[in-house]
């Protein structure tokens, strides 16, 4: 008796749950994931015989996963359906059967094709080559795999498919930025994931006919020690991806904020050395991947490689060339320390060698692990880093190449506490080693003329800077304290100061690496929280810079590290800050002798003017306009905003209808809009529940009131969503509803919160609030950190505006998911002590 679709069913989800229950380590995956792929074939045999197709001109073939006996629980059930020629998609149990696939819970991923139609999508397509390249017969007429068999080995071309294969694995690692080191990764696709493994065996069952690690090793090409690690590590993967779906309920592939802890804890993973279980898991699972990468460049050279080359000795070394690639004379041989470093010099520096051979990667893999700690602590190899460095060229493929193959630890004793090193800061998507690698790398970019174009302003001040070591040296330590406790800044400081005192390098030398990786994030603690456009903040900030030198190398290495935190964090707006506060303070340290705040303002409205001439406005009743104004609105603005603000307004300064315009920001990135009207109450809270009604992020407010009365306000805005919107029609549409709100005089309610992110849930973040007098104690600086979401803004700003509390300027950060927002506020008796008190706490409670 038939089985039915009910039966089936219970009985397939009873065998899968026994399968996956008993799996609990990474030991048993294999069985696990093969027990799960015959399950699944003895459900599709049952039902293949129910709808009588088992006497039709049509065989059915496992592909991809399922037919390596790689089935994970929420995996695709790819299957193809292969006939003769025949016209068998007329055969109406091919439609029920599919059908009842669907019903059994599989997800089916099918064709139907002749072996002529096989051979011809295989040319077209490398996937559906690949797919075919591991297919298995399931049940059917067994003539149309052998027709199969005999057509593939006549028409696989192995040439083009090894080619097609390494171009696919280019594109895929440049979709995760060449690295397996994200915060979320994605283990079957990022670099060092199963991908990598599968893509070996891919390759390896094309050229040579193996089709396991087994075979490689039996072959040749892998040597015992080598497949075990690489088996672990691959087995280790292959359990978490199966225990993520397990987890997830779905097919999920990426080890994602919200599972992370969860899947640590139900797999027995607890907290150790400071780290919480998720990190222990992400550390284990780093480890893998740096396996799985290495041997995957180690293979595939392996397979794709000449082996009949001959080798050609470098004179005075144990190195020698082979087919264009660097050798060792003796394969086998162990390196020293000094070899190991001249192996990166002759690759990374020489440029006369395309990489290293599979032989000399696995020797400099042997030297890593053999070495001592303190093996390069001599003249000879301090000699050879610093020369590397002085030399610039294939510093950061050399680094990176040295973290993949377990030097850089070594070389540099403190990196080996930052591998695989987890950040919860929701605005760094790497982890500390591979963000301190993309720092240099962007570093390195500034001195290629190539790149010129991206960075213009760096380009040329990294021509200015002779002594590049230094800011590679810098870059490398920025960071390297994170995870140990304390000030990371200090704590690297430290260690950068001994590491280039023990490099030989002289005091000063020495001394501006470590000031760097000391004040590393004080040119955008200045740029994004205080008033750049104030000489004052400006004077300060020159004078703890000091030099020249040291302005040049502190605005290269803060570029270079703003854009290495997220693609998210770094835009325009930041460069132009960034910018701005290093010309203002150039021009300062240049200066023969003081120069005065007056100074720097009249030489602002002097620009105002010329500026104002090329639009033939009257520049004496612009001047009237600017009287009606102060000294501060000018610190504040720049030329540029003065003379637009003076075009809009000479002619309106006691209109009765508010102004508003808007434009696009000099650097391409946002809109800045203008407000002018009589200042009232409220004023600054309306306007920020407009922006976030229609979803715009504020990144700048200066707030001012003129002499006679009156509110001019500027803001720079962002929206997201507005990509595809022409310019014109987001301008009109804020202009409108900024006009419409304000010619009202009726109340608004704050708007609601919007939802907090997947990190942020993740990794919440308690408010932090801070109400502190200025210098002049007759303004207060109001400081927020907070879970940056929609209607942030419009909260704050309606809880300050109950309270009779003016905002003078604000100052909006936001790096990824986290806010770090600063206000210059007054009135609202914030003078007393306990109306602060209160109001930290309603706006706590306001934005939580």
């Amino acid at each position: 008796m038939t089985a039915t679709l009910a039966d089936l069913r219970r009985t397939y989800q009873a065998h899968r749950s026994l399968i996956f229950d008993a799996l609990e380590s990474a030991d048993q995956v294999d069985f696990a994931l093969r027990a799960h792929a015959l399950a699944v074939d003895d459900v599709l045999i049952q039902q293949w015989h129910k709808h009588g197709l088992n006497e039709a001109p049509i065989t059915l073939l496992a592909v991809g996963g399922y037919a390596r006996f790689e089935l994970f629980p929420h995996s695709d059930v790819d299957i193809l359906l292969l006939h003769d020629g025949a016209d068998v998609r007329a055969l109406a149990g091919i439609e029920g059967f599919l059908s009842e696939a669907w019903d059994l819970g599989f997800e089916i991923g099918h064709s139907v094709r002749s072996v002529d139609e096989c051979i011809a999508e295989a040319e077209a397509d490398v996937t559906v080559a690949t797919s075919l390249l591991e297919r298995r017969a399931i049940v059917g007429a067994p003539g149309n795999p052998l027709a199969l068999d005999q057509r593939w080995q006549q028409a696989f071309d192995v040439d083009h498919f090894v080619k097609a294969k390494r171009f696919e694995q280019q594109q895929r690692y440049a979709r995760f930025e060449d690295t397996a080191y994200n915060l979320e990764p994605n283990i079957k696709e990022s670099p060092g994931g199963l991908r990598d493994v599968q893509m070996v065996l891919w390759l390896s069952r094309a050229i040579t006919g193996a089709t396991s690690l087994e075979s490689l090793v039996s072959q040749g090409f892998l040597n015992r020690p080598e497949c075990d690690a690489l088996s672990t590590a691959y087995c280790q993967t292959k359990f978490l991806r199966a225990r993520l779906h397990l987890l997830a309920k779905r097919r999920e592939d990426r080890l994602v904020f919200e599972l992370q802890n969860t899947l640590a804890q139900t797999l027995g993973i607890e907290p150790a050395g400071g780290l919480r279980a998720s990190e222990m898991l992400m550390k284990r699972y780093y480890q893998a991947a740096r396996q799985l990468r290495l041997f995957n460049d180690i293979l595939i050279d392996a397979l794709t490689s000449n082996r009949s080359a001959p080798t050609t000795p470098l004179p005075g070394s144990r190195f020698a060339a082979c087919d264009g690639k660097l050798d060792l004379v003796n394969r086998g041989a162990n390196l020293t320390a000094l070899e190991t470093l001249q192996a990166f010099r002759l690759l990374y520096q020489d440029r006369a060698y395309t990489s290293f051979t599979p032989e000399l990667r696995r020797a400099i893999v042997r030297a890593s692990t053999r070495l001592p700690e303190n093996a390069f602590d001599n003249d000879e190899c301090r000699s050879l880093c610093v020369n590397f460095l002085r030399g610039g060229h294939g510093v950061y493929h050399a680094l990176k190449a040295m973290n993949e193959l377990g030097v850089l630890g070594k070389l540099v004793p403190p990196w080996q506490r930052i591998v695989g090193q987890m950040q919860h800061d929701l605005f760094h998507v790497y982890t500390v080693d591979q963000h301190i690698l993309m720092v240099l790398r962007n570093m390195r970019r500034f001195a290629d003329p190539a790149h010129s174009h991206e960075y213009p302003l760096c380009s040329q001040l990294m021509q200015e800077f002779p002594e590049r070591e230094l800011l590679y040296l810098a870059c490398i330590f920025h960071d390297i304290a994170k995870g140990r406790g304390g000030d990371h800044s200090e704590l690297g400081m430290a260690d950068a100061r001994d590491y280039c005192t023990q490099l030989g390098l002289a005091e000063d030398q020495v001394e501006l690496v470590a000031w760097l990786v000391e004040h590393h994030l004080t040119m955008s603690a200045f740029a994004q929280k205080r008033d750049i456009a104030d000489p004052a903040v400006v004077n300060e900030f020159a004078a703890l810079v000091g030099t020249e030198k040291r302005l040049l190398a502190l605005y290269l290495l803060t570029v270079a590290d703003v854009r290495g935190t997220s693609p998210k964090v770094w835009n325009n707006w930041k460069a132009r800050l960034l910018e701005q506060l290093f010309r203002s303070a150039r021009t300062l340290l240049n200066a023969s002798g003081d120069t005065s705040v007056f100074d720097v303002l009249a030489d602002r409205l002097i620009e105002a003017r010329r500026l104002l001439a090329l639009y033939a406005v009257d520049v004496t009743r612009a001047e009237t306009f600017w009287r009606s104004l102060d000294s501060v609105y000018l610190q504040r603005h720049s030329a540029d905003e003065i003379a637009w603000h003076a075009r809009n307004l000479f002619f309106r300064q006691e209109t009765e209808k508010p102004v508003v315009r808007t434009r696009l920001m000099p650097s391409g990135e946002g809109l800045q809009i203008m407000v002018y009207l009589r200042d009232r109450a409220g004023l600054f809270a309306r306007i920020m529940n407009v922006f976030a009604r229609l979803n715009f992020s504020v990144l700048d407010a200066r707030v001012h009131t003129s002499r006679t009365g009156y509110a001019l306000d500027t803001f720079t805005v962002v929206n997201p969503g507005s990509a595809d919107v022409a310019y014109r029609d987001i301008t009109q549409l804020l202009e409108h509803a900024l006009l419409e709100t304000l010619e009202t005089e009726a109340p608004l309610s704050a708007p609601p919160l919007g939802k907090p992110t997947r990190q942020q849930r993740h990794f919440p973040i308690t408010p932090v609030i801070e109400i502190t007098p200025d210098e002049q104690a007759q303004r207060f600086v109001l400081e927020i950190v907070a879970a940056d979401r929609t209607g942030l803004l419009a909260r704050i700003a309606a809880v300050l505006s109950s309270r009779g509390i003016s905002i003078q300027t604000a100052r909006i950060n936001t790096l990824g998911a986290r806010a770090e927002d600063v206000f210059v506020v007054s009135g609202g008796r914030l003078a007393e002590e306990s109306t602060r008190i209160e109001l930290e706490t309603e706006l706590a409670e306001a934005i939580s």
